[in-house]
């Protein structure tokens, strides 16, 4: 993958005392992987080797968040994944699950 997840929060009926929860509110921060290649050339392989050679370059550039987004989801209809920066911004109560602190780069530039 070329992303890593930063940051998991739950909010929503989650964290309330019903036991009718509807669905599961997620909301989730990733940052890019340093690479050892340059950038379009990581976003070109990413798209080629999972088969998405044809899709338009804005696609491609959207395709690893897209990815994992999909591998948090699954195929479950009970999950609603959310940006955390949608929490933040609407003053959402959540408690985070789930945090990860990136190995820095040698460049520290994140590439």
């Amino acid at each position: 993958m070329m992303r890593w997840v930063t940051e998991v929060r739950v909010f929503g009926s989650y964290l309330t005392d019903t036991d009718d929860l509807g669905d599961l509110d997620l909301a989730f921060a990733d940052e890019r992987r340093p690479t050892d290649i340059d950038f379009i050339d990581a976003i070109e392989a990413f798209a080629a080797k999972h088969g998405k050679e044809d899709l338009t370059w804005e696609d491609k550039l959207s395709l690893p968040e897209r990815m994992v987004r999909q591998r948090i989801k699954g195929r479950s209809p009970y999950i609603s994944m959310h940006d955390i920066s949608e929490v933040v911004k609407g003053g959402f109560d959540s408690r985070t699950v789930y945090a990860f602190t990136p190995p820095k780069t040698s460049s520290g530039d994140g590439k």
